[in-house]
């Protein structure tokens, strides 16, 4: 009857079969220079998220007031706070590669003086195994710290309520937009430095009203 080969090693009882024996490859494991890339591109991310932080909070509208200068303040403020926490993010991921690219490196040295070692070897590549796997953990953990950071800031957009066509149908003149008054006294041009000073001042005091009905014209028409 025709049947598979016979293995005889599998008749063998497992006390007879010698151990396999660990051997641990000539190459340490590790690329130091892929981690070296690494730590060094993280490095310069920080940059402009250290730059940001240290910036957003200078950033003031000395000439606005009432309503428009405490929104901007409010979202200037919420977006330092985005800003903080990513950067804190990113300088946690910073000094874990740091760490981690150091191991990578002085791993190189000790599996060479380990070569006639193998079960220093084997210990070695544990450990680098278990050193990898905690970074890809708390890189992943970084992650979602950012992503929530982006969550957060995204605005949330109440849908506009239904309108009833058949109630509102006898109350259009409520939707009827605003006619804002026009000012007729303002010149076409303003002559002086002078008058540019006074129309920007009142134009100014309309924008912070909310209410504006003016509009200056720096330039006459090119004709």
């Amino acid at each position: 009857m025709a049947g598979r080969p016979v293995d005889r090693e599998d008749d063998e009882p497992a006390a007879v079969r010698p151990p396999r024996v660990f051997e641990p490859p000539d190459q340490a494991p590790g690329n130091p220079g892929w981690t070296r890339a690494l730590l060094d591109t993280a490095t310069a991310q920080r940059e402009p998220l250290a730059d940001g932080v240290a910036r957003l909070p200078g950033i003031d509208p000395l000439f606005w007031r009432g309503v428009a200068r405490e929104r901007f303040t409010d979202a200037r403020d919420r977006l330092t706070g985005d800003w903080r926490s990513v950067l804190d993010a990113h300088e946690a991921v910073l000094r874990r590669l740091g760490t981690y690219s150091t191991f990578v490196h002085e791993l190189q040295h000790l599996w060479e003086a380990d070569r006639d070692h193998p079960a220093a070897r084997r210990h070695t590549a544990e450990l680098h195994d278990r050193t990898t796997a905690a970074l890809a953990e708390e890189l992943l953990a970084r992650a979602a710290e950012l992503d929530a950071v982006a969550v957060a800031a995204e605005p949330v957009v109440e849908p506009p309520a239904p309108v009833d066509i058949a109630t509102t149908a006898g109350h259009q003149e409520a939707f009827q937009p605003a006619v804002l008054p026009v000012v007729s006294d303002v010149p076409e041009v303003p002559a002086t430095p002078g008058e540019r000073y006074l129309l920007t001042e009142k134009l100014g005091v309309q924008l912070q009203t909310g209410v504006r009905v003016l509009r200056v014209p720096w330039e006459s028409p090119r004709r």
